[in-house]
């Protein structure tokens, strides 16, 4: 009976010295660096979500074109659904501790952009807004039994403006940096816990989410990015740091890593021909 009633003591241990899934998941980022009028830009990629540093990518879609030599429209659209499992504790344990989580996320945004090109040199500041909805899982289960499990639903509206700045080392080598302000809204919040959730320990302060219908997050999201540009198509690595300067009580990603393929189709299917 002892050791039975060590379990939940052992989970709650756990509980505190573990992550937990993220709450706020960024938007992803679009960085085309248009050069003149008429260009299409189709691109695809995937970025790094979720905790303990594992690659659970997102899927990111874009699509953008040139109006003029200055002007550009674009859309943009995400959608992931991750899941992970987490071994907590001793491998010698007696008891097998998990920590386990997903988050699902789809949203799109639109968006216009000025660009300016000259020479080596390549500015562009880009301003967007969207929608989106979202739902998050996060448990621990020790020895087959869930003992805790906190579940949110959202959807929001996303506001953004960026701009960005790259320099030509050679012809097939891009470099830049750019900085992301956001602007995210939440509404229809939805949540609820089972489980170990009433104590002084709980890692989730439930009473503040069960109150919550709405919430307003401000982002900084500075960053640098390499391209490599090929014959026919662009490869794009992007690192970001991710800041949320207000509702501390949400959780959510440090960083992100993107890796994205691009191509302009007016361009690519002209060679061919």
């Amino acid at each position: 009976m002892k050791k039975l009633a060590s379990i939940p003591t052992l989970c709650i241990a756990i509980l505190l010295t573990s992550c937990e899934a993220y709450q706020y998941v960024t938007s992803d980022l679009y960085i085309p660096l248009n050069k003149e009028k008429n260009e299409l830009n189709v691109s695809g990629g995937i970025s790094t979500l979720g905790p303990y540093k594992s690659l659970l990518p997102a899927i990111n879609l874009q699509l953008g074109y040139t109006l003029t030599n200055h002007f550009s429209i674009f859309g943009t659209g995400n959608l992931c659904g991750t899941f992970y499992e987490n071994h907590l504790g001793d491998d010698d344990s007696d008891y097998k501790f998990y920590d386990t989580g997903n988050y699902s996320l789809a949203e799109f945004n639109l968006g216009l952009s000025y660009f300016y090109h000259k020479n080596k040199h390549s500015f562009e500041i880009v301003g967007a807004g969207g929608l989106g909805i979202g739902s998050y899982d996060y448990g621990i289960t020790c020895d087959a039994i869930e003992y805790y499990h906190f579940y949110m639903y959202e959807k929001k509206n996303n506001y953004y403006i960026q701009p960005v700045y790259s320099y030509s080392l050679s012809k097939s080598i891009d470099i830049g940096l750019f900085s992301r302000f956001l602007y995210s809204h939440y509404y229809d919040i939805v949540s609820n816990h089972t489980g170990e959730s009433g104590q002084d320990y709980t890692i989730i302060d439930h009473d503040y989410y069960k109150k919550q219908k709405t919430a307003d997050f401000y982002i900084i999201e500075p960053g640098l990015f390499l391209r490599l540009k090929l014959k026919s198509l662009n490869v794009q690595w992007s690192y970001s740091y991710i800041q949320k300067i207000n509702n501390n009580l949400f959780t959510n990603e440090k960083e992100k890593i993107r890796v994205s393929i691009s191509l302009d189709p007016l361009k690519f299917f002209k060679k061919k021909e």
